[in-house]
Formats: structure tokens, sequence, C-alpha cells
């Protein structure tokens, strides 16, 4: 189910009181095959009729091709009438951050979202749910937003703050479904936080990636050796599409974002590359090793 339908299913239950599993059962199962506009939940709050807005301005911008800039403008319009509606919803800023054309204003929407979701979903909430977070749809919006800091953190060379963010949102959603565990590889290398780097390659021991990542970071501390040696071998053994374009013979297509990709294949080599190649170009001796394996 997608946020907007299960936001408005967990209104419905909200204003229902059931008194057995069994009710609630029934009233999920009824749910089956049915659309957002199919469910009835009576009248709503402004800040369900903001949500609503923000949902709905997050939908076309994920399944619609948006050429127009006036389509944009009125979807930026439309998201700042949601604020008025209700200034208290980290849904209503993520829509916000999203749609903004103003760089300052997103950076404060960004904020304004997370410090909403730390307060509606720390204390007892983070208590009972953490670990499981993402399976309680309503955090999603604040785990995404989070995701979003982690990146921008990033990009701004602010290192500990994006591991940080980084390390919450597993702490908060164990099963990672948002892929944070590849973007805290990076950073544990360009850090040059070996354990924590073991530690998350142990947790999550079947990424692709696992093998490749070691061997760079072995490389960095020692340089050639035989455990950098076997560890690059098993990661291409893996995907064997990924040293052409850690070795300078193929280029990354240009505007490439990563999309739906297999572990496997050139779809593989090319998420990869995306987000690790960066640390291979920089890392001094790298190239004339890598070329041995050609």
């Amino acid at each position: 189910m997608n946020d907007a339908l299960n936001i408005k299913i967990n209104r419905l239950i909200a204003r229902k009181k059931y008194q057995t599993e069994e009710e609630l059962k029934a009233l999920l199962d009824s749910f089956i095959g049915q659309s957002v506009d199919d469910i009835e939940v009576g009248p709503i709050t402004n800040e369900e009729k903001a949500e609503d807005i923000a949902l709905g301005i997050m939908n076309k911008l994920e399944n619609e091709n948006l050429e127009s800039m006036d389509n944009l403008n009125r979807m930026y319009l439309d998201a700042l009438d949601a604020l008025k509606l209700c200034d208290t919803s980290e849904i209503v800023y993520e829509a916000l951050f999203r749609i903004s054309p103003y760089e300052t204003a997103r950076s404060r929407y960004l904020q304004k979202a997370i410090a909403i979701g730390d307060k509606k979903y720390g204390g007892e909430y983070e208590k009972q749910y953490k670990g499981v977070f993402y399976q309680r749809s309503e955090t999603r919006p604040y785990l995404r937003c989070m995701m979003q800091m982690m990146h921008r953190l990033r990009e701004e060379k602010k290192y500990a703050e994006a591991i940080a963010y980084g390390e919450k949102i597993i702490q908060l959603n164990k099963a990672d479904n948002l892929g944070m565990r590849s973007y805290l590889q990076w950073l544990y290398i360009k850090t040059d936080e070996y354990d924590k780097f073991a530690d998350l390659i142990e947790t999550f021991p079947d990424e692709y990636e696992n093998h490749l990542n070691h061997a760079l970071f072995i490389f960095q501390i020692e340089g050639e050796c035989e455990e950098a040696k076997q560890e690059l071998e098993k990661g291409l053994e893996m995907n064997e599409f990924i040293l052409p374009y850690l070795c300078h013979k193929k280029k990354m297509p240009k505007n490439y974002y990563p999309a739906a990709f297999s572990p496997k294949d050139e779809s593989g080599a090319l998420n990869y590359c995306f987000i690790y190649l960066d640390l291979w170009r920089e890392t001094f001796g790298v190239q004339g090793w890598l070329k041995k394996f050609l």
C-alpha cells in the first residue's frame, strides 16, 4: 500500500474502537483492492486536509511527467496553502522540501519536518517501535526526511553529522528499507571508520558491494596484499561489469541516477559506481592494482 492509502486507513482506525483483533483484521481485509478515493472516513480536520494536499503533490512528483513549470509552480502554491491549514505536519514540510524552488527554504522545510518527527516519534513511541519504524507507515515521511538530510550533509562534507543520521535511521528501522547501509559504507570508508564498517557488513552480510568495499578499505590501509586481493576477486565474481568502470575503461552515463537494478548485471555495476566510484578514484595507487585484474 502507498503512503496515502495507509494514512487514510490509520485515520479510519483512529475514529473507531475495535474490541478484538478479528474486527480489526476484517476491516483491513475490506480494503484489499480499493484505492484511496474508495475509502470514506467522514469529516476531516485541517491537518488531514493539509496532508492530503501534500500527499497528492508527492504522488504527482513520482508518477507524472511534469514538464511544465506552470504545473510545478501551481503545486508549490498548493503546498503553501497546505501549510496555512497546518504547520505542524512533517508530511506537509516534506512536500514543501520536494517542490520548493528556493534552496534556503528547502533546508528550512527539511529541518522543520525532522524536528516535528523527533517530537512525534521520540520518547515512548520510539521505545515501543524502535527497530520496526518502517512497518509503521506514519513514520515513513520522518524517515525519508532524515535520509534526505543525511544526503545533504554528505554532499556538504559534514561526514560526522551524516553518519549520525544514517545510523539513527538503521537503529529505528533495522530492516533498512531505505538502503542507508550503502551510504554508511561510503561514509565509513571516507572517514576511516574501519570497525564500524566491519560491523555493518557483518550485520548485512549479503550485500553485493561488501567484498569490493572491503577490498578497497584494506588496500587503503595495507596496500596490495593477499587479503585485499581475495576480497576484490570475490567482489568481481559477484559483478564482472564493475571493473571496467573502476579502471576508466568505461564511462558512467551522463545524468545517471539509480533505479531498479540487479546486483549481477550492468545495472548493478552502474548503481555501485554511482555511490562508490569517487572513493576508488581518489585512492592513491589503486588504478595500477586494479588493472592487474582486467
